[in-house]
């Protein structure tokens, strides 16, 4: 399980750094400038469900543990917004998905702990 979950998360450090990181310096060499890439509003939309989802899937890691409720969970929050395409709906899961990572935070010392750890290093 420990080995499962180290995987998981590099493979999301992965996907920002590398990804979603090298898409503007990518975007600039293409057009032989540098320049910002702009995005539309479906874009930042997206964006902006993706980091939503990311934060709350690190503060339910941040114990070190997924247990299989948890797995579940994310998997079904996951899951159900797929068929909701409305720009407001959407907004709505992604401000979902921050109170829920707050929320899980503040009652949740183990994971408290897990962000400490992660913050100033480990004992």
């Amino acid at each position: 399980p420990g080995q499962s979950l180290a995987t998981l998360v590099s493979s999301k450090v992965n996907q920002w750094t590398l990804l979603i990181g090298m898409l503007p310096l990518i975007y600039a060499a293409s057009a032989g400038k540098l320049e910002p890439m702009h995005l539309d509003a479906r874009q930042n939309e997206e964006v902006l469900l993706t980091v939503a989802q990311s934060f709350f899937a690190i503060v339910v890691l941040l114990n070190f543990k997924l247990n299989l409720k948890e797995a579940a969970f994310l998997f079904i929050s996951f899951a159900s917004q797929i068929f909701f395409t409305s720009t407001e709906v959407r907004i709505i899961y992604a401000v979902v998905y921050v109170v829920m990572g707050l929320g899980w935070l503040a009652i949740r010392p183990e994971n408290r702990r897990g962000l400490k750890q992660l913050v100033i290093g480990f004992d």
